[in-house]
């Protein structure tokens, strides 16, 4: 937040860039900055801050067709901010593009040169021009079976394609973990725990600092993971306040990793964002952490 303002700021100071434009403008975005939202920007609180700037309702309810486009290992712009859209529920007219791509991936979205140039056009002739153009299915998803690298880069191996966002016809795939490191789709008999101890370390690097693993059999059938992941967890904390992640990963038979979904949740915020909870530490928490992003990949049975 801050490396935003200050090049916002910069602009208009002395060798910026807009330097003696309007200098009436100068810092004129700073008050609207989330920093100004004190405490709330550490604790992920929903303040009035936050309720004074919120369009979600208005833009769910809007009766214009939206073209959305949107990466779901985008850790800048995350794909959790389109609920809005998703909430829609498959409005007539509405359109998605979602795929593994990051906030940085080249020239333009999914690194589609011009198939991206072409939907856009296409899009605007029709809505705006109101021309009989064809806009291609509303939902596009851009489906990679490379390495994490090369999805958040725009690599793809397929296009799935649906009539709606979330997609029609999806059916729910719903995994117990067992506390001997087990993940199925039968819940275990008895119940059990697992615990870790982490540092800050994985501020940075997720798997670079303590936590506990659960692992499916391999797949035994090809399987495309699209729509919003939900999760119920349950857990204690010896701090009083630190944040929870839990992160999806497809894993090849030589262990490597590729993300596809994280949650993440601050415990104090566990019976709803604008309502904070103190955490008593060594006190067992029901939490549903929010998922970001939602997933699209397949993934390939290994056999």
């Amino acid at each position: 937040m801050e490396a935003y303002e200050q090049i916002a700021l910069e602009r208009d100071l002395p060798g910026g860039e807009h330097f003696g434009d309007k200098p009436e403008e100068t810092g004129c975005g700073l008050p609207q900055s989330s920093l100004t939202a004190g405490e709330a920007q550490l604790s992920g609180q929903y303040t009035s801050w936050h309720g004074e700037r919120d369009w979600r309702a208005a833009a769910t309810a809007a009766d214009i067709p939206v073209f959305m486009v949107h990466g779901v290992n985008d850790n800048a712009a995350r794909v959790a901010g389109m609920k809005w859209f998703t909430d829609r529920g498959g409005r007539d007219g509405d359109k998605i593009w979602l795929g593994q791509w990051d906030h940085g991936s080249g020239c333009c979205p999914t690194r589609r040169g011009m198939q991206w140039t072409y939907a856009l056009h296409a899009w605007f002739d029709s809505h705006l021009a109101q021309r009989a153009v064809d806009t291609g299915p509303a939902a596009e998803l851009f489906l990679s079976d490379g390495t994490f690298e090369g999805g958040r880069t725009g690599d793809r191996t397929q296009v799935m394609s649906d009539t709606q966002w979330p997609p029609s016809g999806a059916s729910m795939l719903t995994l117990h973990p067992s506390a001997d490191g087990t993940l199925g789709e039968t819940a275990p008999l008895t119940p059990g725990s697992a615990g870790f101890t982490g540092d800050p370390s994985g501020f940075a690097d997720p798997q670079g600092t303590g936590g506990v693993d659960f692992r499916t059999e391999p797949m035994a059938q090809d399987t495309v993971l699209a729509g919003q992941p939900l999760m119920d967890l349950v857990a204690s904390v010896t701090a009083p306040r630190v944040h929870l992640i839990g992160t999806l990963y497809d894993e090849s038979p030589d262990g490597e990793r590729r993300r596809i979904s994280q949650f993440a949740i601050n415990p104090e915020l566990r019976v709803g964002v604008a309502t904070p909870k103190p955490v008593v530490p060594g006190q067992l928490m029901k939490m549903q952490p929010p998922a970001s992003p939602w997933p699209t990949t397949c993934a390939r049975a290994t056999g």
